[in-house]
């Protein structure tokens, strides 16, 4: 073990975690993607221990409210899980069964804080424990995965998913493939345990990442207990969906109740005209969706804007008068981009708030200019429609072509 990160000052604890590597680098490099290991250094471990008051088994298991997950494997080699309570999975752990907690509030804040930077819309955590030779048989999670390991020593096998590239659940060799994954799994399951090609020996301060998807197998060299973080990240489909359904669900056409499923007749007749507007408009909403609008990355690009630069609105904003009156209306924005909300709040006079409300009523696929806006919108001369656009494109309401 280093006896100490030798790095120059590091502003978070993530950063501990992926030195030697700045963070930049190592979601270049890794993330998503590809297994990071650094072994272990007195620094990492003495702050992740400082987080609870003993890592011993014993007293996790005693302090533990909540139900524990104890996982073994069956003698036809099926990967199990079953949930007990802290003395019973005390007693299974000594058998040489895999226990773990979930969630434990003071670790579950320092995971929190540990992903901010990697704007992960989902964090988890666990506690990990094994006896000597405790193993834990081949499977993928759906999440990304970092491991320190606190005590003890245990042994990775870790191999690529070329079966099923970046699932979206949990699975292992023999069990049940989940309703959800036969969406997008065509294959038969393997008959065999799928190739490990890296062995990783992990041992106190440690730490592991582990790219969602990625089969692993573990065994305890020792008697473990490990800190397991996992977060969810956004997939591709899954941001398209939210943005193209936020679109259309400004319409009421969209928002209509759902009829001539399952019927005959006149009634299904009608859905299917209905559904064939319908589908046509969403392929116009589709077809409009950028790059841009996904990344979010014009948000922060300085320009000067023009009488002739178009704009169009931001799918993932809001837009809500909160009150005033007189000569001034307060207007709050929200603008979402792919992890979280941005609020801000615009003091305005009346015609500038008409002229924010024409362009929310636009259709995401419309451009417009400022001179637009200005003729669109009586009391809203030329000069204040391009300092309003200006001021929402700042915001991140309007999007710039």
């Amino acid at each position: 073990m280093h006896d100490a990160i030798d790095a120059p000052m590091l502003t978070s604890e993530i950063e501990t975690w992926v030195w030697p590597l700045s963070l930049q680098e190592f979601r270049k490099r890794h993330w998503l993607e590809h297994v990071f290991f650094e072994p272990g250094s007195a620094e990492r471990l003495g702050s992740v221990r400082s987080w609870l008051p003993s890592w011993d088994p014993h007293d996790i298991l005693a302090e533990y409210h909540g139900d524990v997950t104890v996982a073994f494997t069956r003698a036809d080699g099926v990967f199990q899980t079953v949930y007990v309570r802290g003395p019973e999975a005390e007693k299974l752990l000594r058998a040489g069964m895999t226990a773990y907690t979930a969630n434990i509030p003071a670790l579950l804040a320092r995971a929190e804080a540990l992903i901010g930077q990697l704007r992960a819309p989902s964090v988890s955590c666990n506690v990990f424990m094994q006896m000597t030779g405790g193993k834990t048989s081949v499977h993928f999670d759906a999440t990304e995965s970092f491991v320190v390991q606190v005590s003890g020593r245990k042994r990775w096998y870790i191999g690529r998913n070329e079966i099923v590239p970046y699932p979206l659940q949990h699975w292992g060799p023999g069990g049940r493939v989940p309703e959800e994954m036969r969406s997008y799994w065509h294959e038969a399951s393997p008959r065999s345990s799928p190739a490990l090609t890296e062995t990783i020996d992990a041992g106190p301060g440690s730490v592991l990442y582990v790219p969602r998807g990625a089969w692993h197998a573990t065994e305890a060299l020792e008697d473990s207990v490990s800190f397991h973080v996992h977060y969810g990240t956004l997939c591709w489909a899954d941001l398209f969906a939210t943005i193209l359904g936020d679109e259309l669900r400004r319409s009421p056409r969209w928002r209509k109740g759902v009829r001539g499923i399952g019927e005959d007749g006149a009634l299904r007749g009608a859905a299917h005209d209905e559904l064939e507007t319908l589908l046509r408009e969403a392929r116009a909403v589709a077809g409009a969706i950028t790059p841009e609008d996904l990344l979010g990355l014009d948000a922060g690009v300085a320009r000067e804007p023009g009488a002739d630069t178009r704009y169009r609105r931001n799918v993932r904003s809001t837009l809500a008068i909160e009150g005033g009156g007189g000569d001034v209306l307060r207007v709050r924005i929200g603008a979402r981009d792919t992890a979280e909300v941005a609020t801000t709040e615009l003091d305005l006079s009346p015609p500038l708030v008409d002229a924010c409300l024409w362009i929310m009523r636009q259709p995401f696929e419309r451009w417009f200019t400022a001179a637009d806006l200005s003729l669109a919108v009586r009391g809203v001369s030329p000069a204040d429609a391009l300092a309003l656009v200006a001021a929402l494109r700042e915001v991140s309401l309007l999007r710039e072509r």
